[in-house]
């Protein structure tokens, strides 16, 4: 499975709410395979929101990350019809 990241940004008045909806085959180093070996982990580590070129929300993810693969942040800033 490829990681695949769905992302949504809504404002309202200076704020912005950005969801993203992250799609990725993370294991937690505690799976064991058909022969029985433990599958390494391979998680999300580091997640970071940039907008204008500046780093907004920078947040360290470890296992939890499997349970729930929606972020949802918002910061301050706003600016109508931006695509980054």
């Amino acid at each position: 499975m490829a990681s695949t990241i769905r992302v949504r940004a809504t404002s309202s008045g200076e704020t912005t709410e950005v969801q993203a909806l992250i799609q990725h085959p993370m294991d937690s180093g505690y799976v064991k395979d058909a022969k029985g070996d433990l599958i390494p982990p391979h998680f999300i580590q580091q997640l970071t929101f940039e907008y204008d070129g500046k780093k907004r929300v920078s947040r360290q993810l470890g296992t939890c990350g499997l349970q729930r693969p929606l972020r949802q942040v918002q910061f301050q800033g706003r600016q109508e019809g931006a695509t980054t």
